[in-house]
């Protein structure tokens, strides 16, 4: 086992050991938020027919200029049999396929009709607002590939494709076990030592924000026996996050009740502020995360490993985009391990500045909370002038 590593070091053995994502087949209108674990393609071409644009004629391009009469009308829907010969003209609305011998559709707008007849203008040409057979797409193209996101927009075009299903990758299930005695529900009225458990809706709010659907919740008390009861009790899930306990104190129960439920540990520690006590093992192909109590360096453990092996279970990829900024005030950064600085990021006109959420350690989560973004900085760093270039990503329901 790996004790204390760097970040980078940390984040690569948790994706190392995260499984390949698990494909299912799903119906349509359950596979929004989902990653395509296949292309999907065209199963005829799009549009199918010559397609009329807009509302208005379909005519000769012989007739430009003439006033001709008009012999029918062609609702979206329904198709005209017979070919369109020169000297007459079809109503024709949007969407509806264009008869034989449609060389131009003239909008509503620029011609003039009296009783059955209509005024052609005299400057139309071949293929006016007509959009021919498979211009958008033809039959058998890929238009969404694997990895692909099923969004809205994309859902709409599998159901064109006359998909009911998508073959999908599984979200995987979550489970977060939170410890300690001094922790009581969040309606509870707190003892003179306890305080409310704010973490459980914390994990459960980012685990939400990225995808996960199948969460389970509990609380372990400080006692080896109620945690090793929940701790078997969620075997089954894919990853399993426990928040405290996981440090080298009198009750710090967590890495030894993990090891004994058969768990293999891969690191115990990281040098970064906050969150040095992280404990990362699998148990099978369950990914188990051990997370300090504090809310900062919980939430840093989230952000930074648990939701990137989320998204490679999901099949979506694990980088984030950095973005540059300038900092708001100044800022002296201490110590040798890498610090993760929440921070508030608004554009000012052409740049973005940031201003860190200064608080009182890893358990104030009162100036921390207007954060929405994320800065590393490297160990030593020193002091950092107002106006400094830093770089940042965005915190995941702010992306």
């Amino acid at each position: 086992m790996h004790h204390m590593i760097d970040p980078d070091t940390a984040l690569r053995l948790v994706l190392e050991a995260t499984p390949s994502p698990e494909p299912i087949w799903l119906p349509l209108e359950e596979a929004s938020g989902f990653v395509l674990a296949e292309p999907l393609c065209a199963d005829r071409d799009y549009p199918p027919f010559p397609r009329a644009m807009m509302d208005g004629y379909a005519v000769c391009v012989a007739d430009a200029g003439k006033t001709i009469p008009v012999v029918g009308e062609i609702a979206a829907g329904r198709a005209w049999s017979s070919e369109i010969a020169p000297g007459s003209a079809l109503e024709i609305m949007t969407g509806a396929p264009c008869p034989p011998g449609s060389e131009a559709v003239i909008q509503k707008e620029r011609v003039v009709r009296a009783g059955d007849t209509v005024a052609i203008p005299s400057d139309i040409t071949h293929g006016m607002n007509i959009s021919p057979i498979g211009s958008e797409c033809a039959r058998g193209k890929e238009v969404l590939h694997a990895g692909d996101l099923v969004s809205p927009l994309a859902l709409a075009c599998a159901a064109t494709f006359g998909r009911v299903t998508v073959r999908a990758y599984r979200p995987p299930s979550l489970a977060i076990i939170t410890t300690g005695d001094e922790l009581v529900p969040v309606e509870v009225e707190p003892g003179p030592a306890q305080i409310r458990n704010s973490n459980g809706i914390m994990l459960t709010a980012m685990a939400r924000a990225i995808g996960v659907r199948e969460i389970t919740a509990g609380h372990a008390f400080d006692t080896p026996d109620d945690l090793d009861a929940h701790i078997q009790r969620v075997v089954s899930a894919d990853v399993l996050l426990l928040t405290g306990a996981v440090s080298e104190g009198k009750y710090d129960n967590v890495p030894g009740a993990l090891r004994k439920s058969g768990a293999t540990p891969v690191f115990h520690k990281v040098a970064q502020r906050p969150g040095k006590p992280l404990f990362f093992a699998t148990r099978g192909r369950q990914l188990i995360f051990g997370l300090p109590g504090n809310p900062l360096s919980c939430h840093l453990g989230i952000h930074r490993y648990v939701t990137p092996a989320i998204w490679k279970l999901m099949g979506k990829g694990t980088e984030r985009v950095q973005h540059r900024a300038v900092l708001g005030c100044r800022f002296n950064v201490k110590g040798s391990r890498t610090l993760f600085q929440l921070v508030r990021a608004e554009r000012v006109g052409d740049e973005w500045r940031v201003t860190p959420c200064v608080g009182r350690g890893s358990a104030d989560m009162y100036t921390a909370a207007h954060a929405n973004a994320l800065v590393r900085f490297s160990p030593d760093a020193g002091e950092m002038g107002e106006g400094a270039q830093v770089h940042f990503e965005f915190l995941d329901m702010w992306r």
